[in-house]
């Protein structure tokens, strides 16, 4: 029993281990995905093109394993030096800061109308996501923000914070 949970239900549908570690089995199945991609690398011909047409396509099906692929693509393109590229142009700041608010807006606008379909918010959210870290990596005055001490603290601290609150929260409740 110990092994089938720890190595199977884990990570499929069949059981949740831990309500607060739901993300386990996605994170397992894009670890694999980033794997093969690295051990394919050198194979790609056109590796953006790939990553991005891979992450656009799991949207519609699996929205959460999308996200390794716009991981890569975003790594990509720091990788070819887009970021440094577009941080050189004063328009182009301009232009982050209306895509970074348009990120918010379009999040605006779906809790207004208060959309219930979840699998379409998740969607929406994976695209908004990769819109939002590219208006990020590509902008010296976002990307300064995302650097400032307190925004380093919170990143340091918020997964141990996420995940000691279960037994926190367990206790108090028992």
């Amino acid at each position: 029993g110990l092994v089938t949970d720890s190595f199977l239900r884990v990570f499929q549908d069949l059981g949740v281990y831990n309500e607060f570690l739901w993300t386990m089995k996605f994170e397992l199945i894009g670890s694999f995905i980033v794997f093969a991609a690295l051990y394919c690398y050198k194979w790609m011909r056109f590796p953006l093109a790939f990553f991005l047409i891979g992450g656009i396509l799991l949207t519609l099906d699996s929205p959460y394993v999308a996200c390794f692929f716009f991981g890569m693509a975003l790594s990509q393109l720091r990788k070819d030096g887009v970021f440094e590229y577009l941080k050189t142009h004063k328009g182009w700041s301009c232009i982050s800061i209306v895509l970074l608010f348009a990120a918010i807006l379009f999040d605006m606008m779906n809790t207004k109308f208060n959309y219930t379909d979840y699998y379409e918010t998740i969607q929406a959210n994976t695209i908004k996501a990769a819109m939002l870290l590219f208006a990020l990596q590509s902008n010296n005055l976002l990307e300064r923000a995302m650097r400032s001490k307190i925004s380093l603290f919170m990143g340091h601290n918020s997964f141990p914070l996420y995940l000691i609150h279960f037994p926190v929260m367990v206790s108090l409740m028992s």
